[in-house]
């Protein structure tokens, strides 16, 4: 059974960041950044499932993100 426990945490620091965003009320980062991680989280699990080395995914997803 595949593990989800990097994603999730990665996924929890996103909405955390997001949240802050909002209270400062920038509405434009916070957008960004819950974007950026439901891509970084979406390609994470298609890792999981096998299409690509998992491992390579989890020691940086923010390798993943597109700049």
């Amino acid at each position: 059974m595949p593990t989800y426990e990097n994603m999730y945490y990665y996924l929890e620091h996103s909405i955390r960041e997001a949240l802050q965003d909002l209270e400062q009320q920038n509405f434009g980062a916070a957008k960004k950044t819950l974007t950026q991680a439901r891509e970084v989280t979406e390609k994470m699990r298609r890792v999981i499932v096998g299409k690509n080395d998992v491992y390579e995914c989890f020691r940086n997803p923010y390798d993943l993100i597109e700049r």
